[in-house]
């Protein structure tokens, strides 16, 4: 637990990490993408993350409320998972 105010900035949520199934480009099957391979291929820390449960799940291209300011990370059917800045996918 964060014990000072510049230590909260730390553990600030950046993503929210929407898992779901993909038609791959590679081999044209339907694959299930779990949210902990998504926060991989990324190259995102679990910490800076808030999963979508299919429960939960809003109409597509829509995300949770309150969540909006959020950068969404979704499977991808071309395999290029990037971050919004171009950054590569190393934690």
């Amino acid at each position: 637990m964060p014990t000072k105010v510049e230590d909260t900035k730390k553990f600030q949520k950046k993503y929210v990490v929407r898992p779901g199934p993909v038609i791959s480009q590679a081999d044209g099957q339907k694959h299930f993408i779990p949210a902990a391979a998504l926060m991989k291929l990324y190259g995102v820390r679990p910490i800076e993350c808030v999963v979508e449960r299919d429960d939960f799940m809003p109409q597509p291209g829509r995300t949770l409320i309150g969540l909006e300011h959020l950068v969404v990370l979704a499977p991808r059917s071309d395999g290029k998972y990037r971050k919004d800045d171009g950054s590569p996918n190393a934690v």
